[in-house]
């Protein structure tokens, strides 16, 4: 039984001897120049990478506000032509409403004088009427004078 344990001992010694030379090995290639060189390199392409990336989206960034900078600057001169419209359109209302206020004037003085002028015409047809109607001075002598043979004849 000890020889059993011997030999197991023995074949746990050469594992362990085994294992450290792996790690040795796995030790020294991992400190070797040329995995430093691969190191490096990798990150001078991140470092680069990453400027490129920065840049473009420093680039996009600038595009769109150059975009909207157009935009408002866009928007602002619409925003000046409605209000230059709004002041004209204001300014022609103003104007048409004062000679809307002239012509409903003259209205009302074509319509007084309508009315004058009627009943100056309505007056004069009275008169005219009176005066066709009404005996003339002979007519009335003529008929005083038939009045008094009526009431001598009739005496």
């Amino acid at each position: 039984e000890v020889e059993k344990m011997k030999a197991d001992l023995k074949t746990k010694i050469q594992k362990i001897v085994e294992l450290e030379l792996a790690v040795e090995e796995s030790q020294e290639s991992f400190n070797d120049k040329p995995h430093e060189e691969d190191l490096e390199q990798a990150r001078k392409d991140l470092t680069e990478t990453h400027k490129q990336e920065m840049e473009k989206a420093k680039a996009e960034r600038d595009e769109e506000k150059r975009q909207l900078n157009l935009v408002i600057k866009e928007t602002q001169e619409q925003l000046e032509m409605a209000k230059h419209e709004e002041t004209e359109v204001r300014y022609e209302v103003e104007r048409l409403l004062t000679i809307n206020s002239s012509h409903l004037e003259t209205i009302r003085d074509l319509e007084r004088q309508k009315e004058m002028y009627k009943n100056l015409a309505d007056n004069e047809n009275i008169r005219w009427e009176s005066a066709l109607s009404e005996p003339t001075a002979a007519e009335k002598e003529e008929k005083k004078k038939k009045q008094t043979r009526l009431d001598d004849i009739l005496a």
